[in-house]
């Protein structure tokens, strides 16, 4: 599935289409800045990706933001201590939770 959602991102027409909804985004954030709305940068719309890519980052999303993930996938520490932004590091480490 995630080679076939790649492949279909490689298409010409889904470039094609990316390509014009982008056009058509940036032109509303370039009318709406005409009318001094400079938030909408902000509000302006991506072109949906592959169904099975935005499941994959939702699964992986919920993962690491469950106790599970939180607990055996990353490092952990119920009650942190003072910040010590010199802490070792080596190649390898798992990430801090």
């Amino acid at each position: 599935m995630h080679n076939e959602a790649n492949t279909y991102v490689a298409t010409a027409s889904y470039k094609k289409e990316k390509e014009a909804f982008d056009k058509q985004q940036e032109e509303w954030v370039r009318a709406e800045a005409a009318k001094k709305n400079f938030g909408a940068a902000y509000l302006k719309k991506k072109y949906p990706p592959h169904y099975f890519t935005m499941m994959r980052q939702l699964t992986l999303w919920g993962y690491f933001s469950s106790k599970e993930g939180m607990t055996k996938a990353l490092r952990y520490v119920e009650t942190p201590g003072r910040y010590d932004g010199a802490y070792p590091y080596k190649k390898g480490d798992k990430a801090w939770a």
